[in-house]
């Protein structure tokens, strides 16, 4: 591995660990090298905080040379006044000479003037370093600013003969749910969705279930529920008794002023205006990523609009069906990581 890979790779796992708090902010990775020797590392802080290239700087001692050091970061170093001062303005101050930035920021606001700003005032500047890379840890945050809707990840699990429920007659008689995946499949599905600021699914899914799309299984954010809701005369199901937020987005006016305080209800129009319509009430609350987890006919009207980023699919090899829901057909990408997770397949598709 080259040296400045080295680096970069590191930076991006240090990014990785503040993902949750910078909302809606990216967590930006920063490594502060000399000599081959890591000096500091960090990544931004909570939303309205220090950014990652200040946090690492600051660990330093003011005093430390650091004309012979090498900064690496993620995303491009800002320059401009928002909640904090521009962070190229703070390297210069520094001393730096030298930095290495995967991406460039996408944002306007931004977009190669932080870069710009370092070159003027001396400081060498090399882009592009394990982009891919870093345009995957920053997926989120891109997506908003170049597609002006959220990251659109779906995900479903099906048998090896393609299908994602067997039909009626073949559920449980308790009225569980019938599981497909296994158990370890299950926590993975959890960890996915501590990553996603959103979680969606249809009324079908929800009553058949009692879906209580959380994260019981994994330590982390329970995402904002969010459901296309048919107005049946249900409230015993456990969405309406927790307090998890949870948007009921509604075909017809509801009458909710029975509903516990937790749970918000908007109007939102049927047919092919719906998910623009969906982009417009999560944009207003500041999400930037969604997971969608059906059922059927949800996952198809997203697949047939192409509004789709990645997609997960846990397929459980010892399990055929036969009959049942058909899981939906999608355009496999050649971008896929695929792992085995005991009897269950787990692919991921990555798309743009």
């Amino acid at each position: 591995m080259k040296i400045h890979e080295k680096y970069m790779s590191r930076a991006i796992q240090i990014a990785q660990k503040g993902r949750i708090q910078s909302r809606p902010n990216p967590s930006v990775g920063c490594v502060v090298v000399l000599n081959d020797c890591i000096l500091s590392e960090a990544h931004t802080s909570s939303y309205g905080g220090a950014h990652a290239e200040v946090n690492a700087l600051k660990k330093i001692p003011i005093e430390t040379d650091l004309s012979a050091a090498s900064l690496y970061v993620t995303l491009e170093p800002c320059n401009h006044f928002g909640k904090t001062p521009p962070c190229s303005h703070y390297i210069v101050e520094r001393g730096v000479k030298n930095v290495i930035v995967g991406m460039v920021d996408p944002n306007p606001l931004v977009a190669e003037k932080g870069i710009a700003h370092l070159r003027k005032h001396g400081v060498s500047v090399q882009t592009g370093v394990l982009q891919k890379q870093c345009q995957y840890l920053h997926r989120h945050f891109t997506c908003s600013i170049l597609k002006k809707r959220p990251y659109i990840h779906l995900k479903w699990a099906q048998s090896t003969d393609g299908f994602i429920a067997p039909k009626a007659s073949s559920r449980t008689e308790d009225g569980r749910p019938f599981w497909i995946s296994n158990a370890e499949s299950k926590q993975f599905a959890h960890l996915l969705r501590t990553q996603y600021q959103a979680i969606l699914i249809g009324s079908t899914t929800l009553l058949r279930d009692n879906a209580q799309l959380n994260v019981r299984l994994w330590k982390g954010p329970n995402p904002l529920r969010v459901i296309f809701w048919s107005n049946p005369d249900v409230s015993d199901l456990t969405v309406f008794k927790d307090n998890i937020p949870t948007l009921l987005l509604s075909k017809k006016d509801t009458e909710h002023s029975n509903f516990p305080d937790h749970i918000e209800v908007q109007k939102i129009k049927s047919g092919e205006e719906a998910i623009p319509l969906l982009f417009d009430i999560l944009a207003q609350k500041g999400i930037q990523s969604i997971l969608v987890e059906g059922g059927s006919k949800t996952l198809i009207s997203f697949i047939e609009s192409g509004l789709y980023d990645e997609i997960t699919v846990i397929e459980n090899t010892a399990l055929k069906l036969q009959n049942g829901i058909k899981a939906p057909v999608f355009k496999k990408s050649s971008s896929v990581n695929i792992f085995k997770n005991g009897s269950d397949l787990i692919s991921t598709y990555h798309y743009g």
